[in-house]
Formats: C-alpha cells, structure tokens, sequence
C-alpha cells in the first residue's frame, strides 16, 4: 500500500485547497493607502466647511448669548409657514429709536398674535436681530446635531474601509 503524501500542516503550508493565491485588485498598495489618505482629508475638509457654514449659519444665535438687551413690545405682524410655526414682528425701542425685529413663534405652545406683548433679546450693535426671551432658534439646534451625526457616520465609514484587506480568491 502507498504512503499518504504528508498533510499541508506538515508541509509549512496554509490549510486549504491547494493552489497559486490570485489577487483580485490590481491596484498597487501604495495606490490603495493614496486613496484611503485621500478620502481621510476630502472628509477632513468637508468637516471644516461644514463646521464654518454652521458658525455662520448661527451666529446671531451666538452673539445674542454673548451680548444682548432686553425689551418689550407689541406683536405688529404674525407670518405662518408651512414647515414651522412662523415668526411675529415686534415693535421696540432700542435706545432713543424706535425698531421692528421679527422672532420665531414658538413650536410648542400658543403663537403670539397681532396686538399680544412679548419680551425680546436684541442685540446692541444690530437691532433686528433678535428672539423671544429663553428662546433659542430650533434650526441652529437641528444643524448642531446633524452635523454631529454626519461626522460620526463618516469617520466610522472610512474607519471600516482602512480596516479592509484586499480579496483574495484561490485559482
């Protein structure tokens, strides 16, 4: 009886079917660790624009924290929207001179309408910017964590890509 030839095990080899290992990519690896670099910084470089139209998008939110003055004054004009709960424009004496700002209603709660007093926050070096006393713009909020989520989502992307090995089939 013929001797079995020795396993692959005793061999040296990997277990498994014999045979060459054939590469499905044919993108060199320094190309491959390009790409991956590249994706890191195209995502870096959105992050930033994002995070700068953001800032923009909610600086007057941002100001009024920092500095405002507080007035009070009448309802003159209520807009409604179709997405939101609309905005009410309030006349208010801003120093010696009389102003209008517009302020979001509320998205909770009862709507201010024409002729109902609100207290406002302005702010000193821009008058009409201003909002209802407590109140905070829902839509700077909404980008906040949007954009929060999207970085979150992306670096976890190209987490998951850099950890993968190029395929590999058996000829």
């Amino acid at each position: 009886m013929k001797k079995a030839p020795p396993s692959r095990k005793r061999r040296g080899l990997a277990p498994g079917p014999a045979g060459p290992v054939v590469e499905l990519s044919r993108v060199p690896p320094w190309l491959n660790t390009l790409g991956m670099y590249a994706a890191f910084g195209f995502t870096g470089l959105c992050l930033l624009v994002l995070c700068f139209a953001l800032v923009m998008v909610s600086r007057a939110e941002i100001m009024l924290d920092l500095r405002h003055h507080i007035a009070e004054g009448p309802v003159v004009e209520t807009s409604t929207s179709v997405r939101g709960p609309g905005s009410a424009e309030v006349a208010f004496t801003a120093g010696d001179l009389q102003r209008t700002a517009w302020v979001e209603q509320p998205w909770w709660g009862t709507p201010a309408s024409v002729g109902d007093r609100l207290r406002i926050e302005y702010s000193p070096t821009h008058p009409s910017v201003a909002r209802r006393v407590g109140a905070h713009d829902a839509v700077s909020l909404a980008g906040v964590i949007a954009s929060a989520s999207l970085t979150g989502l992306a670096f976890e992307a190209l987490r998951r890509r850099a950890g993968r090995r190029p395929r590999r089939r058996r000829a």
